[in-house]
């Protein structure tokens, strides 16, 4: 739990926590956080296909088939794991005849940090007016001054970040409910 979390918060996530029963996905811990990466990836792909769809447009997620699964999964994990500055090393076997070299030969992308503390700079006053009185802090489970100190720091990397991320998107979605009911309950 983020440290802005309320004890109520705390206490709520505990009791659901120990009140409910979960079956490990495999029988070891890494095939488990594997599974269940693939099915959080599964969930977000098909809310982004239903999102797409939805404006005409059709998403193909190839390497969610459940076929493309079960031969990377048959891989022993070592063979699986990319080495230092090479993404993909399956992948880029699986597809050699179908995909350009210079494709194959590219080095992981995906250095977001720098714009992750760029934003965070620049936008810093409009995210700290979020937890002045925010909806998560009325419902009793942030405590809006540990969330303001957080957001005045300025981290080293872009892991502390990223714990925000979903604080901030949880307030920013509970802001969008309470403004649908109060364009609901008003009169044109």
């Amino acid at each position: 739990m983020p440290r802005w979390a309320t004890p109520d918060a705390i206490d709520a996530v505990h009791e659901m926590i120990t009140d409910a029963s979960y079956e490990p996905l495999a029988p070891d811990r890494g095939a488990h956080s594997a599974l269940d990466a693939l099915r959080r990836a599964g969930a977000a792909a098909g809310y982004a296909t239903r999102l797409m769809a939805a404006h005409g447009v059709d998403l193909a997620a190839p390497f969610l088939d459940d076929r493309v699964i079960e031969a990377a999964l048959a891989v022993r994990p070592c063979e699986r794991a990319a080495p230092p500055g090479r993404g993909k090393p399956l992948l880029a076997a699986a597809v050699r005849d179908l995909v350009p070299d210079d494709i194959l030969g590219r080095t992981p992308g995906g250095h977001y940090g720098e714009d992750v503390m760029d934003g965070m700079r620049r936008h810093r006053r409009a995210l700290l007016e979020l937890f002045d009185g925010s909806e998560l802090g009325r419902m009793g489970l942030v405590d809006d001054a540990a969330v303001r100190a957080a957001l005045r720091t300025t981290p080293v990397t872009v892991a502390p970040l990223l714990a925000l991320e979903p604080t901030l998107a949880c307030e920013a979605w509970l802001r969008t409910l309470a403004a649908g009911r109060q364009r609901e309950g008003a009169t044109p």
